[in-house]
């Protein structure tokens, strides 16, 4: 029997310590890391999807609704709208992170003779229930409750409570949890960014025609009245400006407004975006009457801002007001022109092949070679009667400004978006049965899209010759543009024509330079460069400005920028002043002779006309390679006067005095960068007549300026021989 019980015995001391070993010891630490843990909730609240807070002036709830754009919180309680995700942020960060003084339990306080009521939680301040998902699918849900009661006597804490076990906290939880319903609740209207907005639908009232306007990739578009491209920019910072309407107060809801007075019926104006699976309604109503303080203390000159009554469609219930800038409002009120492309033309320039310019009288077209860069390469095609078609080099620039210039037409106002449905009555009345000008533009195929044109037709309105219109083949739409464009758009192929002229072939100098009368009768300068003679040798014994001139003169003539050309063939007469007149004087160039066995190049000639005035000078060539006429630039023509009128050069105006007699040398003309008045061509100089100008005059106003006499020769050569002067 004694060892039957001494067993017994050794048994139970066995489970006993069993007992104290794995389960008392357990209780223990838990107790002890209960009591040593500095932070209050543990880290199943890293997860918190739901808030509700209760206090002496109601409840609050808060949920967190998971979408593909991100969380957002949710107020749900005592009304259904978006919280301010801010605000929501610090409350769940204080919980996170909130950490106690010291803690104990309840038990613990009553055995010390203490009540729930002596630290404020009996009836707590606010009380936070909050939860978070299970770890585990099919588990409970997570969560927990925590009470806030009073403040401690000393230390600035605070008593919390968190089941069984009260904390004392820093002051600061209850600052950060004392928020008012207006403070969490979100002020925004809209929520969809700019760039998340798929489309957006306007309709101003009732009556109204629906606009939608859909994204297209990097493009805007226009989808209902009309089917029309529309302004980027315009539409994004449309779209921006109803993102910043913001909550400016809210009316209650157990007082409802009528909606005659609201405006919120069916005549509201009526707002919507799209976004990624999602969308939000905003409804404009009336303006508030009488205002907000804050609406009616505008300051002056400050935009015109409307308080206005809105409503959210899915909200029906709850109304409230928003500012609306007036810029705002016109831009939704005119939304159909204010948010169109001011642009007339869709245009890649960079895949422009040809443009044809047409007229009720010509036409031409300028071609783009392949390959070449958008501002080279071009060449203008032309035909007169049944001629042949013509090809001459086009100027780059010229062309490359011309298509930028129609790349950039537009409408400047609202109102000239004339007509978006025209009847055929009113494309006869905006000229487009004669239009002044079509011009077609064809692109070059490319992997997105095969080759296309674009046709643009100009026309003068009816009656009123000012105003010019603009379409597309193809599209309705009549636009009022500026008349200006038609100079652009010039038929004549000598206004595109390449205005660099290769007089002599690259990289060949001169080697015999010869300036005569037209007819050759006289010379006024001529030289052949010896065997290794330079052009600086030749000249150094010439006077100093005749030396400087010819200088010029060589330097400019084997490559010379035309300032326009006038004709495309050498006539044997020049027009002058209005009138038709002989070439005056000539220029003759040998190049050198190549080395090797290569042909020797021709002479090539260069005719001067008499100036015409201002700062025209023509001058012609009837070389196969150039045979044309044009009009010298500047520094050609500031040589051409120092070699052709420098001794009929007055000099500079002495400047009168009181006293001052009239100086026969002195007749005021200018010099040779000075406009000229109009005259006729310069005349062998004689005692009883006026010098020529120093630079060309502008042409002459008079109808019939006498006939001038024959140009003379300025300077002798170097053996003079007596001839004749020119036959004028």
């Amino acid at each position: 029997m004694r060892t039957k019980v001494t067993l017994i015995l050794v048994l139970l001391n066995v489970a006993l310590f069993a007992f104290i070993f794995f389960f008392e010891r357990d209780w223990r630490a838990e107790r002890v890391a209960l009591q040593v843990r500095k932070r209050v909730l543990g880290p199943e609240s890293a997860s918190i999807d739901s808030l509700t807070l209760t206090g002496n002036k109601g409840s609050i709830k808060l949920e967190r609704i998971v979408e593909r754009s991100g969380d957002l919180w949710m107020l749900t309680e005592p009304m259904r709208w978006p919280a301010n995700t801010f605000a929501v942020s610090r409350i769940i960060t204080q919980l996170q992170l909130l950490e106690h003084e010291t803690s104990f339990s309840v038990s613990d306080a009553e055995e010390n003779g203490q009540k729930l009521s002596d630290y404020g939680l009996e009836t707590p301040a606010l009380t936070i229930l909050w939860s978070a998902p299970a770890a585990t699918p099919g588990a409970p849900a997570l969560g927990g409750t925590l009470e806030i009661g009073s403040d401690t006597a000393v230390g600035n804490r605070l008593y919390i409570r968190t089941g069984d076990r009260i904390h004392v906290v820093s002051r600061a939880l209850a600052d950060s949890l004392v928020l008012t319903l207006q403070e969490i609740r979100s002020d925004a209207v809209f929520s969809i960014p700019v760039f998340e907005v798929r489309s957006l639908n306007l309709q101003t009232s009732a009556s109204a025609p629906r606009l939608r306007l859909r994204r297209e990739q990097a493009r805007w578009m226009f989808e209902a009245p009309i089917v029309a491209r529309a302004s980027k920019p315009a539409t994004e910072l449309a779209i921006n400006d109803l993102n910043a309407l913001r909550v400016h107060r809210f009316f209650d809801a157990g007082a409802p407004l009528p909606p005659d007075r609201t405006g919120l019926g069916p005549g509201a104006i009526r707002i919507t975006l799209e976004g990624n699976n999602r969308r939000e309604t905003l409804l404009l109503g009336n303006p508030v009457t009488p205002p907000s303080s804050a609406a009616a203390a505008a300051p002056a000159g400050a935009e015109n801002i409307v308080e206005r009554y809105a409503r959210l469609e899915d909200r029906e219930g709850i109304l409230f007001s928003t500012l609306v800038p007036g810029k705002l409002a016109d831009t939704l009120r005119e939304a159909q022109t204010a948010l169109r492309d001011k642009n007339i033309l869709d245009l890649d320039t960079s895949a422009i092949a040809s443009v044809t310019i047409a007229s009720p009288q010509s036409e031409i077209t300028l071609q783009h070679l392949e390959d070449a860069a958008p501002d080279a390469g071009w060449q203008v095609l032309s035909r007169e009667g049944d001629m042949a078609p013509r090809t001459v080099t086009a100027d780059g620039a010229r062309v490359a400004r011309l298509v930028q210039e129609l790349s950039l037409l537009k409408v400047e106002k609202p109102e000239q978006f004339v007509n978006d449905a025209p009847s055929r009555a009113d494309i006869e009345t905006y000229g487009f049965n004669l239009p002044e000008r079509t011009v077609t533009l064809a692109c070059k195929p490319s992997s997105a899209q095969p080759a296309t044109s674009i046709k643009l037709e100009l026309g003068h309105g009816v009656g009123d010759k000012r105003a010019l219109y603009a379409r597309v083949a193809g599209q309705p739409f009549i636009y009022e543009i500026t008349p200006e464009i038609l100079n652009t758009l010039s038929t004549n192929p000598l206004d595109y024509r390449e205005r660099t002229l290769q007089i002599l072939p690259p990289d060949t100098p001169v080697a015999r330079l010869a300036l005569r009368t037209a007819d050759g009768a006289t010379t006024l300068y001529e030289h052949t460069l010896a065997s290794g003679e330079t052009w600086e040798k030749a000249l150094a014994s010439e006077p100093g400005p005749r030396r400087d001139a010819l200088a010029a003169l060589l330097a400019q003539i084997p490559r010379i920028q035309a300032k326009t050309i006038t004709h495309d063939s050498f006539p044997d007469r020049v027009n002058v002043n209005g009138r038709e007149r002989p070439w005056a004087w000539k220029i003759e160039l040998t190049p050198a002779s190549p080395a090797g066995n290569a042909p020797a190049p021709g002479i090539v000639t260069l005719f001067i006309a008499e100036r015409s005035g201002g700062t025209t000078w023509l001058l012609g060539s009837p070389n196969q390679d150039l045979n044309l006429v044009f009009e010298a630039p500047q520094p050609l023509i500031d040589a051409l006067w120092a070699l052709l009128y420098a001794d009929r050069d007055p000099g500079p105006q002495k400047p009168a005095g009181p006293d001052a007699k009239p100086d026969a040398k002195n007749t005021g003309e200018p010099g040779p960068s000075q406009p000229a008045a109009p005259a006729d061509a310069p005349a062998s100089p004689k005692p009883a007549e006026p010098a020529a100008p120093a630079t060309p005059p502008a042409p002459a106003t008079s109808a019939q300026p006498p006939e001038p006499a024959a140009p003379a020769a300025p300077v002798a050569p170097a053996n003079p021989a007596p001839a004749p002067a020119p036959a004028s």
